[in-house]
């Protein structure tokens, strides 16, 4: 399985990790590993900043509902 090159997953990994950082690579080579480190910081984030990130999903997903709403109808909705 590849990753896609221009995924919202890989847009900010590579937005908070390093530019030199090559995390792709990291993850196929250990990727036990980094599913743990994935399950500590969702458990981390999700027991610390739980509803900021339900709050961010949620602007995000209605943006992209609007943006679609308004690219298949052709005009601003909203």
């Amino acid at each position: 399985m590849s990753v896609p090159e221009h995924s919202v997953a890989a847009d900010v990994i590579d937005e908070l990790a390093a530019p030199d950082l090559e995390w792709v690579r990291l993850v196929r080579r250990y990727p036990i590993a980094s599913l743990l480190l994935a399950a500590v910081g969702g458990f981390y984030l999700g027991r610390h900043k739980g509803s900021d990130v339900v709050d961010s999903v949620a602007r995000f997903a209605a943006e992209t509902l609007e943006e679609g709403v308004n690219e298949l109808l052709g005009d601003q909705v909203l």
